[in-house]
């Protein structure tokens, strides 16, 4: 049985997740950036305030107040999945697992696995899951080329953003 928990994110759903493990006997703790108004802290609840807005710092700080609370029985940091920074950064995962602290979340792997596209997209197709038409267009010209190739509409999506960041509909050549 869990008795400590870290939970690494911030918003309303990190709010529920500390009264989702109360009600059930767990201790939470949360990390928020020190500055964030999301919410207003309980007196009751533990708070490891984070310094900065860098991500890599911030990964940093969970992992190292991760080490210490380990010492003192926490038992899994949970990433509620609220913050796309830590969501889809396999730094946090990779961090804890390195220093032996389970974490409710995707492995650092499977993250930086996912965070490529075209790597994800030909593990799909050797896997013989349907995929629509794609190329990688490194320039404009071989997106044209696709794009004459299977028709109009097609979509443009930049491989560097994530969460639908980037998308674009092209309905013709001009665009």
């Amino acid at each position: 049985m869990i008795n400590r928990v870290l939970i690494a994110g911030r918003g309303p759903v990190a709010g529920f997740l500390v009264d989702q493990y109360r009600d059930i006997g767990v201790n939470p703790i949360i990390a928020a950036v020190e500055g964030d108004n999301w919410w207003n802290p309980n007196p009751n609840l533990e708070v490891v305030w984070l310094k900065g807005q860098e991500i890599n710092d911030l990964i940093r700080q969970i992992a190292d107040a991760s080490s210490k609370y380990k010492r003192q029985g926490i038992e899994l940091i949970v990433d509620p999945v609220v913050s796309p920074h830590f969501a889809e950064n396999p730094m946090l995962s990779f961090e804890l697992a390195s220093r032996g602290i389970r974490f409710a979340g995707p492995s650092h792997y499977a993250l930086a696995l996912a965070s490529d596209k075209i790597e994800m997209r030909q593990i799909a197709h050797e896997a013989n899951v349907s995929l629509m038409p794609w190329d990688y267009a490194p320039t404009i010209e071989t997106a044209l080329d696709f794009a004459k190739m299977v028709g109009y509409p097609i979509m443009l999506k930049e491989t560097t953003n994530g969460g639908g960041r980037g998308t674009r509909k092209t309905d013709n050549e001009g665009e």
